[in-house]
């Protein structure tokens, strides 16, 4: 059947596209969200479409599976650290957008509310969404570190990154159309990463509570 083959095309190319990001990526990436952590640094998750939903999921994610113990209650203490996806107030995005513009949307935000050191995670699957680089220019500004997620790492958007992960540019599965070729794949990557960070980080949370409490790890 022709569906079976789209299922099998999926799962192959899904699996090519994460396992096509370099884990010396993921391993930087990790390491600047563990340094966040434990220097009670924010960070900060921009994306549009599709992936902004994913980022309100990455936030959560952050914020709360590191720190939770077995049962679930909050066992391990997080240290001021804290995850926002920048695009979930609406009334925030459309005061920003109705008075200096869309473009800006995110990168006012940071400007007034980030702090040197923070950490910005921007996703773009062109690697030229407008508003993207402006929130990755203001975070350069404000000294942060920048994880950028892309499909197309132009130079604009690689030359504001401390690491950018890469995913594929092209896919043969229906749905996706012209240049956005791949970004259901990029979704897919972005929910891994997201999961993958937040296992990193209860890891390097637990090992700080070990240490605290005088026990050698």
């Amino acid at each position: 059947m022709e569906i079976e083959k789209l299922v099998a095309l999926y799962k192959k190319e899904s699996a090519e596209a994460f396992d096509g990001i370099l884990n010396s990526g993921l391993v930087r990436a990790a390491e600047i969200i563990i340094s966040a952590y434990e220097s009670a640094r924010r960070v900060w998750i921009c994306a549009n479409g599709g992936t902004a939903g994913i980022a309100s999921n990455m936030a959560a994610d952050l914020n709360l599976l590191p720190f939770a113990g077995d049962d679930k209650n909050g066992a391990l203490e997080y240290s001021g650290f804290q995850a926002i996806n920048l695009s979930e107030s609406q009334s925030v995005l459309t005061a920003i957008s109705n008075d200096t513009g869309f473009e800006n949307v995110y990168a006012a935000q940071i400007r007034r509310f980030a702090h040197q050191h923070d950490v910005l995670f921007a996703v773009s699957g062109s690697g030229t969404s407008k508003n993207i680089l402006a929130a990755m220019t203001a975070a350069r500004d404000c000294e942060m570190s920048v994880i950028g997620m892309t499909r197309n790492p132009v130079s604009c958007f690689f030359s504001l990154c401390d690491v950018t992960l890469i995913t594929p540019n092209d896919s043969a599965f229906p749905g996706q159309t012209g240049g956005n070729a791949g970004n259901m794949h990029l979704e897919d990557c972005m929910c891994k990463v997201g999961h993958m960070l937040s296992g990193i980080l209860k890891k390097q949370a637990g090992v700080d509570k070990w240490k605290r409490n005088g026990f050698i790890v």
